[in-house]
């Protein structure tokens, strides 16, 4: 994490929170770090490999309309992704859950 400066808060969830960081040798690169917590990835069944899914779906994805997936590392608590961050904010800010469990089924299956 000593790589990056945290600037704000854009999004929290039930496993972490989405924090937007900079590069500490540019300073005009921007990212979006998904911090999860380890506690939740071992106490909660199935969280893990939804986690490895999550990862293994991000690093397949190159497409313009879709925030590119740059890496992820650990530490003593958490798993860290690393995204592109997007002035725009999440396309789902909106809270609509039905459309975005619909998107991830379609994508996961």
């Amino acid at each position: 994490m000593t790589d990056f400066l945290p600037m704000e808060i854009i999004g929290e969830g039930g496993h972490g929170t989405v924090i937007k960081v900079k590069l500490r040798n540019q300073p005009n690169l921007f990212m979006a770090m998904k911090k999860i917590e380890k506690s939740t990835l071992e106490s909660e069944p199935g969280a893990k490999e939804q986690l490895i899914c999550e990862v293994e779906i991000m690093e397949s994805l190159k497409h313009p309309n879709i925030l590119e997936f740059y890496g992820y590392f650990e530490d003593s608590r958490h798993v860290n992704l690393l995204l592109e961050y997007s002035e725009e904010g999440c396309l789902f800010s909106d809270r609509d859950t039905t459309t975005y469990s619909m998107l991830t089924t379609l994508i996961v299956n």
